[in-house]
């Protein structure tokens, strides 16, 4: 009797154990589920920011607005800057007042805010200096560029006719010399001289390829300077 008793406590005991090793078997696992989907998640995200970064392109001057949106919520002082769609704007609304839409175009592209001047309104033809009644309108693009922390672009363009002058021996020299007088009138109305880069690209970039120069009104359009408000900050003026 006294060994059935003592066989019955230890198989008690043996199935009390197991018992009890099971429940904290599950205990551990339930504790332990919440990782599972933590990792799900953590991978989820990776992928996400993965697939963000690869069809992105880093535009410079947006994210720099962005970076001081971010300053002035937290309490710092930041200068506004004008968006290029805002220049766009202004400058279209200054031409149409102005009521010079048939000679200045406002245009965009992936580079910046672009002004096409049509180059026989503002220069004799094969010379490089300014016609006086061209400052007023390029004292207004000054004031323009004042209030912008833009870089800006001048570029000369010709039509194919060829030139052969003393001071121009060619299309080439030509073309730079017109982008060059637009950078010194906007030196000489007190801008910085850092922020410009000039070109001159003579006949080798027709408004329309497909024409080229192969009409009088085609290369009336191809003698052009064209002042772009690029897609860049120049350098230090983030720090405004």
């Amino acid at each position: 009797m006294k060994t059935q008793e003592k066989n019955h406590k230890r198989q008690s005991a043996f199935w009390e154990y197991y018992k009890n090793r099971d429940q904290s078997g599950a205990s551990e696992r339930e504790d332990d589920s919440w990782m599972v989907s933590y990792g799900d998640m953590m991978t989820l995200l990776l992928v996400f920011f993965v697939l963000l970064v690869s069809v992105s392109t880093i535009d410079s001057s947006k994210l720099q607005l962005i970076t001081q949106s971010m300053r002035n919520a937290m309490g710092s002082e930041v200068e506004y800057v004008p968006t290029l769609r805002e220049i766009e704007e202004t400058l279209k609304q200054s031409v149409e007042e102005l009521n010079l839409q048939e000679v200045v175009q406002v245009a965009r592209d992936k580079h910046g805010v672009q002004l096409l001047l049509r180059g026989e309104s503002f220069f004799p033809s094969g010379e490089a200096t300014l016609y006086p009644k061209t400052h007023s309108f390029l004292t207004m693009v000054a004031s323009e560029i004042t209030r912008t922390p833009y870089n800006m672009s001048i570029e000369g363009h010709t039509d194919n006719i060829p030139i052969s002058t003393a001071r121009f021996p060619s299309n080439w020299e030509l073309s730079g010399a017109r982008a060059a007088a637009v950078v010194r009138f906007f030196e000489e109305n007190d801008l910085d001289r850092d922020r410009f880069r000039i070109a001159g690209y003579a006949d080798t970039k027709p408004v329309d390829a497909t024409l080229g120069n192969s009409t009088p009104a085609a290369r009336a359009l191809n003698r052009r300077v064209v002042i772009t408000f690029l897609n860049e900050f120049a350098e230090g003026m983030e720090k405004k």
